[in-house]
């Protein structure tokens, strides 16, 4: 199966997370207090294509975050931090190598079902946790 771009784009609910959503967000610089929060939030969520580019724009409790790439390429622009950025079938995958020193982060966007994605970090191979989302 290959991503569907247009399967992610609108509103979405955040509805579930792992246990340890919000220890692991903290690791990547995401106080609790900004995490703990998350169930009930509207995340919305926007990509554009043109040809062999993407452009995303999320917001998460008020923070706007965007990225431009090229498919299988590193950032070009971003709010954040540079990464790569892959499909893999079914999913859209980030893989910051340095996204603070010693840490990598590998961020996925998982078609779920027609009204569901997740939102999956895993820090330095080891540590994961998810977000689930519904659309509105």
């Amino acid at each position: 199966m290959e991503f569907a771009f247009e399967k992610i784009r609108g509103p979405w609910r955040a509805t579930k997370t792992s246990d340890n959503y919000v220890q692991v967000m903290d690791k990547i610089g995401l106080p609790p207090t900004v995490t703990e929060h998350v169930i009930g939030e509207e995340i919305p969520l926007d990509l554009v294509m043109s040809e062999d580019k993407v452009v995303t724009h999320t917001a998460l409790m008020g923070e706007k975050y965007w990225n431009a790439y090229k498919h299988g390429g590193e950032t070009e622009k971003s709010s954040a931090r540079k990464g790569t950025w892959t499909t893999e079938g079914d999913s859209l995958v980030a893989e910051y190598k340095d996204y603070l020193p010693g840490l990598t982060l590998i961020q996925t966007y998982r078609i779920m079902g027609p009204n569901t994605i997740r939102f999956e970090c895993m820090v330095n191979g080891a540590e994961n946790c998810w977000l689930e989302m519904q659309k509105i």
